[in-house]
This record gives C-alpha cells, sequence and structure tokens, in this order.
C-alpha cells in the first residue's frame, strides 16, 4: 500500500467518524459519552495500526493529540476549567442559592405578567451565564412550573422564552459554556477582555429580544387572580435552601471565585486553576465525603468532552483540520470583514444541526488556519474578533432548529406535565435568531464599513416602524371598524346615491384603502366588503 492510499484512508476514517458520532449523537439512542469513546477508540486503532500512513502515530504521541501541544495545552485546561466550574456549581445548586435567587425575583413580578416576563428572562439570563445550559434548564423550568401553577396561568410563553435566551446567556461569561471555555483558552482571551467585547452585546440582544418577546405575547399573557397572587407572596423561598450553612458557604466561595477571574490575569494564574482552587477550598469546608464529590462531577460530560478531543485532535493530526480551513478560506476571501461574517453563520449553521461542543472545537483550528492564528499568547484584532464571531455562532445557532437545548428543554417541561410542539417553539425561536445574527452582522460591519452599517440600522428602524404602525391601524380598523361601517351605511342610504353594487364598493374602498399600504389586506377588505354588501342590500 503506497503512503499516499494509507494517508487517504486516515483521513476517510476519521473524518467519517466524527460525522458518524456527531448523526448517533442527533438521533438520542444511544449515551453521547458512549458513542464519542466508541468514535475515540477507532481513531486511535486507525491511527496505531495503519502503519503505512505517514499519520502513524504512537501511544505517547496521544498526549499532544488529546490536550493540545505543550506548552499551551489548550484542551488541558479547558478541561480542567470545565472540571472546576462544574464542581461549584453543582454544590451551589445542592445548597439551593440559584433556586433561592430565581424564586425570590418571580415573587417581585407581584402577579404582574408583563413584569413576570421581563424578571423571568432576567432570571435565565443570569442563571445560564452562571451555570450554563443544562443546569439552567434543569433548575428554572421547574420554578417556573411551580410559580405557574400557583397563579394558575399557562407557563408555556415563558418556558419558550427561556429556552430562548438560554443560548443567549452562555456565552455572558468565558466561564458560561464549554464553547467559550475552549474558544478563550485557544485564542488567550481573558475574562474581562471577553465580557467586554462579547458579554455587553449579549446584554444588548438580551434587551432588544425582551422589548420583542413582550411585543409578541401582550395579548397572550393572562393576568392572575389576586388570590392566587398573595398565595405566591405567602411563598418562602428558604423552601428551596436544605442547609443555610452550606448556602452561605457555597455563596462566599463561587462569588470569591468570580472576582478571582476578573481580577487575578491569567498571565500569572489561570482561569482554570482558580476554578479548580475554588472547587477544593469548597469541598474542605463543606466536609464533602469521596463518594459526594465523585457525585458532583458530570462524569458524562467528562468523557463526552475527552472522546471528542481526541476525534477532533486527531482530525488535526491527519490535516483535515488543514483542509477544511483552506475550504473556508477559498469561501470568505482574505478580507477580513468577510472572514468574521463567514465565520459568524457557517458555525451559526453548523450548532444550529448538531451540538456546539464538537462543531466548536472542530471550527477553533480552522478559523486559525483561515486568519493564521500560530497560538500565540498575544493574538491580533482580527484574530480576537473572528474567534468573538465563533462564540456568537456556536450558541445562538441552537435557536434557528429544534434540536439542541430545545430537546432538552421539551424534555424537562413533559417530566413537569407541560407540552408544547416544535411549531410552537421554531415559529418563536427561529424569528429570535436571524434577528440575534443580523445585529450581530451589522455589529461587526461598524469596525470595516460604518456606512453600511449605518445605514442597516436605518432599514432595521424603518422596518420596525412599519410593523409597529401597522399593529396600530389593526387595532384602530377593528375597534372602529362598526362606527365607519354604520356611518357609511347612514350615506349610501341617503338619495343622493343609488342602492349600486359598484358604487358601494368604491365607496368602501375609499374609507378602507389606506389601511392595504402596510399589510396584506386584501383578502379581509374583500371579505368585510362583501359581509358589508350583504348587510345592505
Amino acid at each position: 500500500m503506497t503512503t499516499e492510499l494509507a494517508d487517504f484512508i486516515s483521513q476517510f476514517i476519521i473524518t467519517a467518524c466524527f460525522i458518524g458520532v456527531i448523526l448517533v449523537i442527533l438521533t438520542d439512542k444511544i449515551n453521547r459519552a458512549i458513542i464519542s469513546i466508541v468514535g475515540a477508540l477507532i481513531v486511535f486503532f486507525t491511527l496505531v495500526f495503519n502503519t503505512s500512513s505517514s499519520y502513524t502515530a504512537v501511544p505517547s504521541d496521544f498526549i499532544t493529540i488529546l490536550f493540545g501541544t505543550a506548552p499551551s495545552y489548550v484542551n488541558l485546561h479547558a478541561l480542567v476549567l470545565v472540571i472546576g466550574m462544574l464542581f461549584i456549581v453543582q454544590i451551589c445548586s445542592s445548597a439551593g442559592v440559584f433556586q433561592f435567587i430565581a424564586f425570590q425575583l418571580i415573587k417581585m413580578a407581584k402577579g404582574n405578567p408583563t413584569r413576570l416576563m421581563i424578571y423571568i428572562c432576567f432570571i435565565t439570563i443570569l442563571v445560564s451565564a452562571v451555570l450554563g445550559n443544562i443546569l439552567a434548564i434543569l433548575i428554572l423550568i421547574p420554578l417556573t412550573v411551580v410559580a405557574s401553577r400557583i397563579l394558575n396561568i399557562d407557563p408555556r410563553p415563558y418556558i419558550i422564552c427561556q429556552g430562548i435566551l438560554i443560548p443567549v446567556g452562555e456565552i455572558i461569561f468565558s466561564i458560561s459554556s464549554v464553547p467559550s471555555i475552549i474558544i478563550t483558552s485557544f485564542a488567550h482571551l481573558g475574562f474581562i477582555e471577553y465580557f467586554l467585547n462579547v458579554g455587553l452585546f449579549c446584554l444588548f440582544l438580551f434587551v432588544i429580544t425582551l422589548v420583542y418577546f413582550s411585543f409578541y405575547h401582550r395579548n397572550r399573557l393572562v393576568t392572575p387572580k389576586l388570590r392566587l397572587v398573595a398565595v405566591l407572596m405567602e411563598f418562602n423561598p428558604w423552601n428551596y435552601v436544605p442547609d443555610r450553612n452550606l448556602f452561605y458557604k457555597s455563596s462566599i466561595v463561587f462569588i470569591s471565585v468570580i472576582v478571582g477571574f476578573i481580577l487575578i490575569p491569567q498571565e500569572l494564574v489561570t482561569p482554570d486553576i482558580i476554578a479548580l482552587t475554588g472547587g477544593i477550598i469548597l469541598a474542605l469546608i463543606t466536609r464533602l465525603k469521596g463518594s459526594d464529590i465523585v457525585q458532583k462531577l458530570d462524569l458524562e460530560l467528562i468523557l463526552y468532552l475527552l472522546g471528542i478531543f481526541l476525534i477532533t485532535g486527531a482530525m488535526e493530526h491527519v490535516n483535515v483540520i488543514e483542509a477544511i480551513g483552506q475550504g473556508f478560506s477559498g469561501i470568505a476571501g482574505a478580507n477580513p470583514f468577510t472572514i468574521i461574517l463567514t465565520t459568524l453563520w457557517i458555525s451559526a449553521l453548523l450548532s444550529g444541526a448538531v451540538d456546539n461542543i464538537p462543531i466548536t472545537n472542530v471550527l477553533v483550528p480552522v478559523v486559525a488556519v483561515m486568519v493564521h492564528y500560530d497560538g500565540s499568547a498575544n493574538p491580533s484584532p482580527l484574530v480576537k474578533s473572528t474567534y468573538y464571531s465563533l462564540a456568537f455562532g456556536a450558541s445562538l445557532g441552537d435557536n434557528l432548529t429544534p434540536l439542541g437545548d430545545t430537546i432538552m428543554t421539551r424534555t424537562v417541561s413533559e417530566q413537569q406535565g407541560v407540552s408544547f410542539s416544535n411549531v410552537q417553539y421554531i415559529r418563536l425561536s427561529f424569528g429570535v435568531a436571524i434577528m440575534h445574527l443580523t445585529a450581530l452582522s451589522i455589529y461587526f460591519t461598524f469596525f470595516y464599513y460604518i456606512g453600511i452599517a449605518l445605514f442597516s440600522i436605518f432599514i432595521a428602524f424603518l422596518f420596525i416602524g412599519l410593523v409597529i404602525f401597522s399593529r396600530y391601524l389593526t387595532r384602530s380598523f377593528i375597534s372602529n371598524k362598526n362606527l365607519l361601517f354604520s356611518r357609511l351605511l347612514g350615506k349610501l342610504k341617503n338619495k343622493k346615491y343609488r342602492i349600486d353594487k359598484k358604487l358601494i364598493f368604491r365607496e368602501f374602498l375609499k374609507k378602507f384603502t389606506h389601511l392595504n399600504l402596510i399589510r396584506g389586506w386584501k383578502r379581509r377588505l374583500l371579505r368585510d366588503s362583501m359581509r358589508f354588501l350583504k348587510e345592505l342590500l
């Protein structure tokens, strides 16, 4: 067997293995940790036993393939950071810290449906920014269902809004999700630097999304009875806290870790060491047993990450990543603006179809090829902007399809006795995702073509104004329709007018044609005209 053929076989098997793992995960038939480990074993045997290939690896090479090249060991830092934050977050969750804060904020709404929507959305952003998507769903949806049942209102609008906002919240901080951790570890992005460039714009996206939700649900939210509001106000959030001593200890350690991320330069102490130190301190002061410590760690996620890291590392080892990067470079060209937008939209489309962790792990080195990044500790502004766009796209793309976090949102909701269809979810989430990606495209346009960005903002505001104006005309039409009909009827019954169908229809159009300027009123206009004629004649 020639070396070229052996190289192609290795590349084909490893790429097919990655695609196969993704497809099996999508079916949700086999545990994702198991299938990723199986894929990693196939990759291992392919690299070890295909001795005719120039990509043949010995066992010692797998340290580099799995954890990255020395001295950075990017994947190792990412894995340690994930383990440290998982440990801290799990203990804080067991202590009832996040449940207490969430229900306290829900009570502050005092039953007002709009205010309740705002508070629930704010809680979702806050909790998902700290806990990530899975824990946020497991904690927030049961709380929302409990509050809705107390108030005897439909929880589905609130749950759908929570599911849509969780991908926004999980990129506010560099520690909020696994994709953010992978990106910041690889590109050497600091906690504050990441927040100022990604987190602040996520807060802007949250505000415009909240306005959109309020506008969309303004006639769907029900005001609960005062008697039920009184019952909610009497509910004690401390019921979610099993041990107040543990509550205070875990809160102090968690806040200390966040402050450490902000104040300690990563050149001095890396974020993964800060998180791991916080986890160890929390384990010591809470006096957890060894079995309890193991239970706090999400072993499924850790094994899943190890398998994905090995598979994607092997793809880089056999130069598949290099080929993908060259292909994307051919699409984006050499223009920095097109590189950033290509990264944003491709990562969003891919993460909408598959899990964003493997997609991020593949695209991180692909982006390095596109922008010629060598892994230095001081990346250029183009490198930083491209990785920011990857962070945005990899998370916000979840809302383009009813896959990803939507599946878990529906599963947890159904466990709580609340169900909704994919159509109900995607009807709102797809529009929000397109709005987010469009806003981000305008945001990145400002750095290169400020005139185009300003024109885009003008068009966006014009469109929003037309939509609001059309809604106003709709309400005006409905409220004044009977009055206009009666006035027109009196006018047409006057002796000056002949009772003639053409004349009647012309008069009707004269009164109502202005309503046809904004939206497709032709069908409704014709229907009302015919009903009017029937009433008159």
